[in-house]
């Protein structure tokens, strides 16, 4: 046994006297007597060896590296295994407290919002008139195809989708959308003429004038949808006429001279579809809950098909009825300073004193039909709007 294992040399002032490791293990624990404790400080001042060995007393412990892997790489798996939980816990508690706030915040607005201070009085059923009939009254031919309702947060949105009817076929306009807030009606933006009019067919995309309907560069097996103006206007009886020309011609539009009115352009005079009849519609949607109210942003879908009518006569009804629902509603201010719709008030109140005179009307059909229309009509002007390569009978009205 050395010097540095020996029990017994505690105590002594031999300076061969090492601590033995129980002495060390005490010491570095604290379990020593102070006057011992402070013996072993003083020597390991000045002993290497004893150094060494505390040191070797204080190292951890190394667990034996497994097949798998050490202690250091699964800590490493578990922590990030942890923070990838963690993360994905906490998105999907986000994702769920949006999706409650957001069907919380819907359905504040569709139970409270919306009836107290959107739906109030008759404004729905006005806006969706006028949605329908802004679109009818500006295009010339133009049919509304289906109605969307649309209740929201804050506000209902009316989307109406327009399209133009050449020969059996229809081609798409675009929509048309108006909103219904706390305090007013307007449209979504720009003018009430927003989804385009006039002739379409032009080389030139900005060229809005006339394209001259001539049915020889067509030939047969064509359907075409055009439209005839007259200077000095025609009665309805000679605007329903026209249509009589064949059986497979059918009349579209009807338009007439306001205050105003500038039939030279496109989309300068108000007219109305032969086909149409807006109020049975708006009665049926009022019963039905389509505009009154409902859940959900997606709104209702309802088809708009039209009705026959009696021609020039019809439409007449039609556009009186549609200024005086504009005039109604207060929304409507194209801002130009000029046009039958600028102060639709007064136009509304002339309408009501005065029959005018028709001073345009749109027809489809086939080529050959409409040309022959076109030739007995005396038209000032015919300028086709749409022509479609598969003839098609147009559907009887007017």
């Amino acid at each position: 046994m050395t010097d540095h294992d020996h029990p017994d040399t505690h105590g002594t002032a031999d300076d061969t006297w090492h601590p033995s490791p129980a002495q060390l293990a005490g010491h570095l624990e604290d379990q020593l007597p102070a006057e011992e404790s402070a013996r072993i400080d003083e020597h390991l001042d000045g002993c290497a060896r004893c150094v060494a060995a505390l040191d070797a007393l204080e190292s951890p412990a190394v667990l034996p590296r497994t097949e798998a892997a050490d202690a250091s790489e699964v800590d490493a798996r578990w922590m990030r295994r942890s923070v990838r939980r963690t993360l994905l816990r906490t998105a999907l508690n986000a994702a769920g407290l949006l999706l409650i706030g957001a069907l919380g915040l819907q359905l504040l607005g569709a139970l409270v919002f919306n009836p107290l201070f959107v739906e109030r009085g008759d404004r729905v059923a006005q806006s969706v008139t006028a949605s329908i009939d802004l679109p009818i009254m500006t295009i010339p031919g133009a049919e509304i195809r289906d109605v969307r309702s649309n209740p929201g947060i804050l506000r209902r949105t009316t989307v109406v989708d327009v399209e133009r009817p050449v020969g059996a076929r229809a081609v798409r306009l675009g929509d048309y959308e108006a909103r219904i807030g706390p305090v007013g009606m307007s449209p979504s933006a720009g003018p009430p003429t927003l989804v385009g009019f006039g002739p379409r067919l032009s080389e030139q995309p900005t060229d809005r004038s006339v394209v001259a309907f001539e049915p020889e560069r067509l030939g047969e097996g064509t359907a075409v949808t055009v439209q005839l103006a007259w200077e000095d206007g025609r009665t309805p009886d000679e605007a329903n006429a026209v249509a009589d020309a064949a059986d497979d011609l059918a009349l579209l539009w009807v338009g007439f001279g306001t205050p105003g009115s500038a039939p030279a352009i496109p989309g300068g005079h108000l007219g109305y579809g032969a086909c149409h009849t807006v109020s049975p519609f708006i009665e049926e949607t009022l019963t039905s809950g389509f505009v009154t109210g409902g859940f959900g942003t997606s709104g209702g879908f309802r088809a708009f098909p039209p009705e026959p009518g009696n021609g020039a006569q019809h439409a007449l009804e039609q556009l009186r009825r549609a200024t005086t629902n504009l005039a109604a509603t207060g929304w409507l201010d194209t801002g130009t300073g000029e046009g039958p719709l600028d102060d639709v008030a007064a136009t509304a109140t002339w309408l009501e004193d005065n029959d005018p005179d028709v001073l345009s009307v749109v027809l489809t059909g086939p080529t050959q039909a409409v040309a022959a229309a076109v030739e007995a009509s005396d038209a000032d002007t015919a300028g086709l709007l749409e022509v479609d390569f598969d003839r098609g009978a147009p559907q009887e009205c007017g």
